[in-house]
């Protein structure tokens, strides 16, 4: 399992020209790590 802060470094990482609200940046992190969050539920 990825940790929370590692998924925020992973989408920065992946998106280095971008700029993100933290809203924009939960919604691309539960875009990309959907069921994964969904377990640690």
């Amino acid at each position: 399992m990825t940790s929370r802060p590692q998924m925020i470094i992973n989408v920065l990482q992946a998106n280095p020209d971008e700029q993100f609200t933290a809203r924009q940046l939960a919604k691309k992190i539960i875009d990309h790590y959907g069921a994964e969050l969904a377990v640690k539920r």
